[in-house]
């Protein structure tokens, strides 16, 4: 399961209540909703692709008020409280493998690093895209371009296709 924003923090949500229902799960632009954090109970560990920028204006990397325009909109995780959560619920590594990918569009101002915390004993990864300098959108695709309002959208990576590729082993692995 994947979504963005608000559809990212569902996909959380949906992550914590039926991890027996889902084989991985991929949130995007999106952090733990803080009132969800205490009571996330998967009944199984599920590999999670987070893909956030540090940038955002609306989901704070550090975590807070989520904002859009001057509604506020509750209170999450930062993206590292995130993934310390997920590594835990997943029983994984707390020593990372750290990529910086390529930034082969230099007129955005951000690039991309991949944090990778892995969970040898049952293949359920915790893997952060962070996306430096990156803002409230979805990288490489085709949701409008409003940096005032939205802040940096990286095209260095497709996000859809590295979801697609994040997906496609496990669904080999036929969890279900």
């Amino acid at each position: 399961m994947t979504g963005l924003s608000n559809g990212g923090m569902m996909t959380l949500r949906m992550g914590c209540e039926a991890s027996n229902k889902l084989a991985a799960i991929a949130p995007v632009i999106a952090n733990m909703p803080a009132k969800l954090a205490n009571t996330c109970r998967p009944d199984s560990p599920l590999p999670m692709l987070l893909m956030n920028g540090t940038q955002d204006p609306m989901v704070p990397w550090q975590g807070g008020t989520v904002r859009f325009m001057r509604k506020k909109m509750g209170n999450v995780l930062s993206t590292e409280e995130t993934l310390k959560l997920w590594r835990k619920l997943n029983q994984c590594s707390s020593v990372p493998s750290v990529e910086m990918l390529p930034d082969t569009d230099k007129t955005e101002s951000s690039v991309v690093r991949v944090v990778n915390y892995q969970c040898a004993s049952n293949h359920a990864d915790v893997i952060l895209y962070a996306i430096e300098g990156g803002g409230h959108n979805f990288p490489g695709s085709n949701t409008p371009d409003l940096p005032r309002l939205l802040g940096n959208k990286n095209n260095d990576i497709n996000g859809p296709e590295v979801i697609v590729s994040f997906f496609m082993p496990i669904n080999k692995q036929s969890r279900h």
